[in-house]
């Protein structure tokens, strides 16, 4: 580019001309030129430690049992006074629950909470009901407008909204629709614009607990945060797993909590009403950490073949000419970071698939020197 369509002239330090003309174009469109560009390191205030940013959207799921919304609302409780979350520390401010499902539930743990740790939660508000957020001209709007009011009763930023269930909020939408699934994300991204506040959907996972969350695979593309939650049977240990973290560098980071039952009175029968509240622990026992590091070998496996059998859609035939054992198709690689796993993760993925028989090496062909070419073939039935 010649030097007369940059900024600055020879030195690029003097912008003043510029800058001037830079500011009369009305156009709706935001745009900036590269001289004007900051970073603005406010984008990555964090809420919770190495965790949830300012603004962000995130998605906590995890099978029936795993203990979710235990762990949701421990979060929830915790932010109001500024009390560290699972060991990290979490900025003090106003959070809002959307308690979908089970509202009766949510007031008995959060006299549990009072109780077990003696704390008065004055920052945190109850909506005791399921709002439809497919709805952007009902409940979205009277949403925001709720949380814009009850930050300036408060004198304090509505900092999180949790919605518990996604799928009490899709109103009974379709979940693995990409338009509905979209929708429903546009819904999160309108309130986080508008208020300033993190939006968490709490999920179940599908059927198959290894593929992780439920539904269409946008809600993944979209979310800043994906954490699992998982039970180890037989304990009333439960740990959470940060799968996908766009911005922050703690991808496969586990927390982990200990249910401990508060009791709270007696029933007409004389039995004893319980709540569950979480006490940190320091790290899952051994044989959870093996179970989630199965899951986790599992998942990057599911990526590793998606991204073979894209290659093969692509009508792209995924050649090995290296004899390092690190070779990996360039399209596996960008399916493989898209999806949050680093290139070691594949490799042994890829590895593990060919161990497995899944995929061999062969010889797909000739070069015009007639030595032969070697790929990757997929094993004729498998389903990986």
């Amino acid at each position: 580019m010649s030097e007369s369509l940059s900024f600055g002239g020879a030195n690029g330090a003097d912008y003043g001309e510029a800058e001037a003309q830079h500011h009369e174009f009305l156009s709706p469109i935001p745009f900036t030129w590269g001289p004007f560009i900051r970073a603005d390191l406010e984008e990555l205030h964090e809420i919770v430690e190495r965790t949830l940013t300012r603004g962000g959207l995130s998605v906590v799921y995890g099978d029936s049992g795993s203990g979710k919304t235990t762990m949701a609302l421990d979060l929830a409780f915790r932010i109001p006074g500024g009390h560290p979350w699972l060991g990290r520390r979490v900025e003090r401010g106003v959070v809002i629950y959307i308690a979908g499902e089970g509202a009766a539930s949510v007031r008995r743990r959060l006299e549990a909470f009072r109780r077990h740790h003696n704390r008065v939660l004055g920052a945190f508000g109850l909506i005791s009901t399921s709002l439809n957020l497919m709805d952007p001209s009902v409940d979205v709007e009277n949403l925001i407008q709720l949380i814009k009011e009850r930050a300036e009763e408060i004198g304090g930023s509505v900092l999180l909204v949790i919605v518990d269930t996604l799928a009490r909020a899709m109103g009974g939408a379709n979940e693995n629709a990409s338009e509905d699934m979209a929708r429903i994300v546009s819904a999160a991204d309108r309130i986080r614009e508008e208020t300033g506040a993190h939006v968490m959907f709490v999920h179940h996972c599908g059927k198959d607990a290894a593929r992780g969350a439920r539904g269409h695979s946008s809600l993944r593309a979209a979310v800043d945060t994906e954490i699992e939650v998982t039970a180890e049977e037989g304990s009333a240990v439960h740990t959470l797993t940060i799968t996908k973290q766009r911005d922050l560098d703690s991808v496969g980071d586990r927390l982990s909590g200990r249910f401990v039952p508060v009791e709270l009175g007696v029933n007409q029968w004389g039995n004893p009403i319980t709540a569950c509240v979480v006490e940190p622990v320091d790290k899952p026992s051994a044989h959870m950490q093996a179970l989630l590091d199965e899951t986790a070998m599992q998942r990057a496996d599911d990526v590793a073949a998606a991204g073979y059998r894209r290659l093969l859609t692509m009508g792209v035939k995924p050649t090995d000419g290296h004899t390092s054992p690190d070779y990996l198709p360039r399209q596996i690689i960008d399916k493989g970071l898209g999806d949050g796993f680093k290139k070691p993760e594949l490799v042994g993925a890829m590895n593990r698939l060919m161990t497995r028989g899944v995929l061999r090496r062969a010889v797909i062909g000739q070069y015009s020197n007639r030595q032969d070419k070697f790929g990757l073939v997929m094993a004729e039935g498998e389903q990986p």
